[in-house]
């Protein structure tokens, strides 16, 4: 499936009162999620004019908000080169966890983009970008990933899991929608797109959402149409073995040592999933990372010059962008030192168990709401492949499950040329 026909699918993501920010803790009652305190708001100026983006009339802006007194969440945002007076407002997030969503912009679906093999130094129209369709809307999060940073060390290195990162996303949004800059966005249609670890943000954030507009918790009703997920990663105990899977239909793997890994899988990684499921405790989830890291991904990954496209490091994108937003930081604004990834943020979360938890209970809570639900794959990425993505898919419990799963893919095609299969049932796609 290539970014056209993703552009195209993305029009599914088709208000309220604003009041001040949030001003105390609250525990919540589901898996001890803390409410962001004290004041969330705008922080600073905002840099205004086309530095990316190159079509008349969009507009461009960039800058922080202030979630709590600490956090700092740097966001880039696009309106849409077509009807932005009505085209919905779309929330990227890479993943990581610790990616930068600059990542997103630069290298995948925003405005501009430094195509491969080009020697231009300065980027380029990107024709296939998401703000063709919606208002595109970038954050860099957690603090610590991209050009976001927090000035208090408990509060970032507190943020070690995805319940505990995803508030500070949802405030983010609050204070974004109550500013006078972008308040004529907060009745719109609102869509959460993301990637790769974006697998655990993804159905977490929409859930959170869906829960503070259901216990009037939240300042701004946010009007959820969709949640869009791409080479997402969802759980272990089904992505681990398809990795396998995948390499042994690519032919990297033979069977000799298919087999070895499919039997270490089973005797080193499965049972700690299991534990990790029944305890929920980190230790014993930060142990099923490791056990399922040591017998499958490790030695996997190994065999790969590049993990994220299995014909290697010729096809990964090029990093120009670092280098471009390293000259430009007046024009573009930010304060510290870009990171497009984390590795403290990184291991925070592989601390706590985060990564080997399963997020398919969540997201299926989330399809069962019939929200508009997209999960999507490439077909050269290795770690989070299509065929784990697949059967992720087909794992969702909702009303239409049975009837998904024994649907045959059928071919997508745009404008007669073939861009993807695709299969779909009520609101799952």
């Amino acid at each position: 499936m290539q970014f056209t026909a993703f552009v195209i699918a993305l029009g599914v993501f088709v208000g309220s009162t604003l009041a001040a920010p949030l001003l105390e803790n609250v525990e919540d009652a589901r898996n001890g999620r803390i409410e962001i305190v004290k004041r969330t708001g705008e922080d600073g100026e905002f840099k205004k004019g086309l530095l990316c983006e190159s079509t008349e009339g969009v507009e461009e802006v960039r800058g922080y908000f202030a979630v709590g007194e600490n956090i700092h969440l740097w966001f880039w945002y696009f309106s849409a080169r077509s009807n932005s007076s009505t085209a919905p407002l779309v929330a990227w997030l890479n993943g990581g966890p610790g990616a930068s969503s600059m990542i997103g912009l630069f290298q995948n679906n925003g405005p501009c983009h430094f195509p491969a093999n080009s020697s231009s130094s300065s980027p380029t129209r990107n024709e296939q970008s998401f703000n063709n369709v919606a208002n595109m809307l970038y954050i860099d999060q957690p603090a610590g990933a991209g050009f976001s940073y927090g000035t208090n060390d408990t509060e970032v290195n507190a943020i070690n899991s995805t319940p505990r990162a995803v508030p500070y996303v949802y405030d983010f949004l609050q204070a974004f929608l109550a500013h006078g800059e972008f308040a004529h966005l907060a009745e719109r249609k609102f869509g959460v797109a993301t990637a790769s670890y974006g697998g655990h943000y993804g159905p977490e954030l929409v859930r959170y959402i869906q829960e503070r507009n259901e216990n009037g918790r939240g300042q701004t009703k946010i009007n959820l149409a969709g949640l869009a997920i791409n080479n997402g990663l969802f759980d272990y105990g089904i992505q681990h073995p398809a990795m396998a899977d995948y390499l042994l239909e690519k032919k990297v793997l033979d069977e000799e040592k298919y087999a070895e890994v499919m039997a270490d899988y089973e005797s080193e990684c499965a049972p700690a999933l299991h534990t990790c499921e029944e305890t929920d405790t980190d230790a014993d989830c930060a142990n099923a990372d490791d056990k399922c890291y040591s017998a499958v991904e490790g030695p996997l990954g190994d065999l790969q010059e590049y993990v994220y496209d299995v014909r290697g490091m010729a096809f990964a994108p090029p990093t120009t962008y670092i280098e471009w937003l390293g000259k430009n930081v007046d024009a573009v604004g930010n304060r510290t030192e870009y990171r497009s990834s984390s590795n403290a943020i990184f291991n925070r979360f592989i601390g706590t168990g985060d990564t080997a938890r399963s997020m398919i209970p969540l997201l299926s809570e989330f399809v069962q709401t019939n929200v508009p639900t997209l999960i999507w794959a490439g077909d050269q990425d290795v770690i989070c492949n299509y065929i784990g993505v697949r059967k992720v898919a087909e794992s969702v419990e909702y009303k239409g499950q049975a009837v998904f799963k024994q649907q045959d893919v059928k071919k997508w095609t745009v404008g007669g040329t073939e861009y993807g299969l695709f299969k779909t049932q009520d609101n799952l796609s």
